[in-house]
């Protein structure tokens, strides 16, 4: 058998091949290709429970919302017909943040969720005045949707 022979594509500093930036950035591209993997799966699974529990109350997921010109503004991970869900995979970082911008483009209320929030970030989401929980089953009431008028009891 006859030796076997490859050509790397590499970027260079000063005409030498700088493999680590080469393996940095392919560690990034599977590391984040994971990250959206997991937030997908994470997404997916909580929308079909929420329309498990509440037949027809999930009305889209990866909702993506643009401005006048067609530039992406903001993707809402699952809308209710009571809130907007978004949804963080990991540690959570810059959830205030992303509810807070989610929060201009919608008249509902954002709430963030995820299963591994740092506490952290849950206390600095509450403390800019954001719901935010880490529970599945607290999520899930909280966006029950209201009985049918039919359905309530007079007052």
């Amino acid at each position: 058998m006859g030796d076997l022979y490859f050509r790397l594509n590499v970027p260079s500093v000063n005409g030498v091949p700088n493999l680590k930036v080469d393996l940095a950035r392919d560690m990034l591209m599977r590391t984040t290709e994971s990250s959206r993997q997991k937030h997908d799966a994470i997404v997916n699974d909580l929308a079909n429970e929420i329309e498990r529990k509440y037949p027809g109350h999930v009305e889209a997921i990866h909702q993506v919302i643009k401005d006048y010109s067609g530039n992406v503004v903001a993707e809402f991970d699952i809308v209710t017909k009571n809130a907007v869900i978004e949804v963080k995979s990991g540690s959570g970082q810059g959830l205030s943040g992303q509810v807070t911008k989610e929060q201009q483009h919608t008249d509902k209320p954002v709430i963030g969720y995820g299963p591994d929030l740092k506490p952290s970030v849950v206390k600095q989401a509450e403390k800019d005045g954001h719901l935010v929980t880490t529970e599945r089953d607290i999520l899930l009431e909280v966006i029950k949707p209201d009985p049918p008028s039919n359905e309530r009891e007079d007052s």
